[in-house]
């Protein structure tokens, strides 16, 4: 079972936390707790969050995945706008500082993108960066939507950076893709006709008093009231 997106689940944590502990209760899914991950795109308050609810008795075994995706602040910063305000740096530290595990790691996510973050230097700047933490590098070549600006990886790329990785010594494994000629692939799926909205009239919902339109802007909901 796997908490993530769309929709931050450190953004819901309360929630979250309280499914955990219903998935997992003996009279109820009875999920062990190693089969169950929270991904985040690195809301550090959610992490200490999570860290604390994962240090309790029979909760220690509960899995975190982190999206990184880029070896630097300045390439994470414009590609994941959350890296302005919650930087690598800060990033770390609370990984760092998350409860460890004998025999497990924390997944760093990391998206291949050509042009952006698949050079030799960038594979030896994050496998450096992530030296001082327990982790596996899980890299996920980029799936393109209608109207992408990048392309998908080229397979030789993928397999190049993995191996430099390995052999920067950092556990690294990489993900299959599935679906991507037929857009199904991790990241594709959506409504192009939601998408090109600009606007979504709730007004039928709410009544006539409170009339309200989300403004769709860069995949992002800024509330409007009228």
């Amino acid at each position: 079972v796997v908490f993530m997106g769309m929709g931050e689940p450190m953004d819901n944590i309360d929630a979250v936390l309280a499914a955990i502990q219903v998935i997992t209760d003996r009279n109820a899914y009875e999920v062990a707790p190693i089969h169950v991950t929270v991904s985040t795109v690195g809301r550090i308050a959610g992490i200490r969050r999570y860290g604390e609810f994962v240090s309790q008795t029979g909760f220690h075994r509960l899995n975190l995945a982190v999206s990184l995706n880029a070896p630097n602040d300045r390439i994470r910063s414009e590609i994941m706008p959350i890296n302005r305000s919650e930087p690598i740096a800060d990033l770390m530290a609370a990984l760092l500082a998350f409860p460890k595990r004998v025999n497990a790691a924390i997944c760093v996510e990391y998206v291949l993108i050509p042009g952006v973050n698949d050079a030799q230097e960038h594979c030896d700047e994050v496998c450096a960066l992530l030296r001082p933490l327990r982790c596996s590098l899980n890299v996920i070549p980029y799936n393109p939507r209608r109207g992408s600006p990048w392309p998908a990886p080229e397979e030789p790329r993928v397999q190049e950076f993995v191996a430099r990785a390995i052999a920067n010594g950092q556990f690294c494994k990489r993900r299959g893709t599935k679906g991507r000629s037929a857009m199904a692939a991790c990241g594709q799926l959506g409504n192009e006709n939601i998408r090109a909205r600009k606007f979504v009239d709730l007004a039928d919902k709410l009544g006539d008093k409170e009339r309200v339109q989300i403004r769709v802007v860069g995949g992002q909901n800024a509330p409007e009231v009228t």
